[in-house]
Formats: structure tokens, sequence, C-alpha cells
């Protein structure tokens, strides 16, 4: 039997009421938009809900300088859920415990229309952004608007482009999207080679024979699955 789910005990109305008093929506990408190349069941649909209108009831104000936000776990599932259990009466299950969110129904009904802000975060790092945003038109999911998709990849390049200068070589075990995205901040990378090894091959390499000249190397970035 499946464990229970954060939204079980809610009908459609009080989704709804949830979802207007909500600003953003932080997803991970892998698990809980897809599985491998196949979409999770409901997540396009609730993707395409949350960048485009959202009716819902008027909500009640913001105060100046808060704003409401919704993370959507690993262990998000989309799936469509049925109740009548007053929103006074649940219990919001604990950060460890899997959350649920579903499709809304298409109904729609008087009240304010807005966007939601839907940001991306993934700790996969062997993708560019260019091959991320791909993935999002093959699977059809709405592409995601400027500045919302961040990898443990992309922010690594970021990271780099600031602490290093335009030219410097960086030593990457990785696979090559983490390669390319830190040569398009401008720096130069080696190492792809090493890109499937585990950590214990790594050590056994004897990598720290490339850092005896510090004018050769001025970064080590290591990714392992």
């Amino acid at each position: 039997m499946d464990p229970e789910r954060f939204l079980d005990g809610f009908s459609e109305a009080q989704r709804r009421s949830l979802v207007a008093d909500i600003d953003c929506f932080v997803f991970d990408c892998d698990g809980v938009l897809w599985a491998g190349d196949r979409a999770i069941d409901g997540a396009r649909e609730l993707l395409h809900q949350l960048s485009g209108p959202v009716f819902a009831p008027p909500r009640s104000p913001v105060r100046a300088g808060t704003a409401s936000a919704f993370t959507a776990s690993s262990a998000v599932n989309f799936t469509s859920m049925n109740s009548n259990v007053a929103p006074s009466s649940i219990t919001p299950p604990s950060p460890s415990s899997p959350r649920t969110f579903t499709v809304l129904d298409s109904a729609t009904s008087p009240g304010s229309s807005t966007s939601k802000q839907v940001v991306f975060v993934t700790n996969n790092a062997t993708k560019t952004k260019t091959a991320f945003e791909h993935k999002f038109q093959l699977l059809g999911f709405p592409a995601p608007k400027p500045n919302t998709l961040m990898s443990s990849g992309i922010a690594t390049a970021a990271y780099l482009a600031r602490k290093l200068k335009h030219g410097d070589k960086v030593y990457v075990v990785g696979e090559p999207g983490l390669h390319d995205m830190i040569r398009q901040v401008g720096l130069h990378t080696f190492g792809q080679e090493h890109a499937s090894l585990g950590f214990k091959d790594f050590v056994s390499s004897k990598p720290e024979r490339l850092l005896t000249n510090p004018d050769h190397v001025k970064a080590v970035v290591l990714s392992f699955c």
C-alpha cells in the first residue's frame, strides 16, 4: 500500500486554495519530472497549468517582502487524489516525508488568474543548460524561463568563472556536459578520459601528479555518480 501522501486529504477546492496562496514552485528534475526518458505521470500537465493561467479563488494579500513556496522533492507523485477532510484537520508531514501534488481540475472558477513562478534545480552535472532545455522540449514540458534552471554543473561553471581568469586550466573528472559548461565560461578543461572512473579508481590513478605545477592546473572538479 502506498504511504499516506501530503494532499490525499484535500478536496479539489482545497487544493485550488493552496495553489492560489503559493507564489513559487521549486522542482527537482530527475525522478520528479521525468524518469530516464519518460515523463512522470501528470508532471507535464501540472507544469503547463502552473506556467499558464491558473484560475483560483481570490487569494489573501501577501505582506510586503514575503512569499510562499512549495518545494517538490524527489518523492513527488503526480496522481489524482480525492477527499473532503477539512484543511484544519490536516497535519503536514515532516520534511523527510513524501510530498505530493496533483493536476488541478480543468474547470475554471471565478477569481484571479495568474502564472506561478516555477524554478528547476538538479544535482545532475552531466548535461549542459541547452541539453536540459532540449529534454524539456522532447518530453513536452513548457520551456524553463530565463534564469529559472539551475544544475550543479551550471553552478560549478559560474563559481569557477568568478574565481579564475579567462583561459585558466581546470582538471575535470566528469561527463562531457560538465566539461562543456566550464568551457562555455572561458576556461580550458582536460581529464575527460577519466569521466567513467569511480572514486577508488580515480585515487589509484594518482591525480596529485597533476598538481605538481600550480601554473598548469588552477582548479580540480570531481563529479562522481
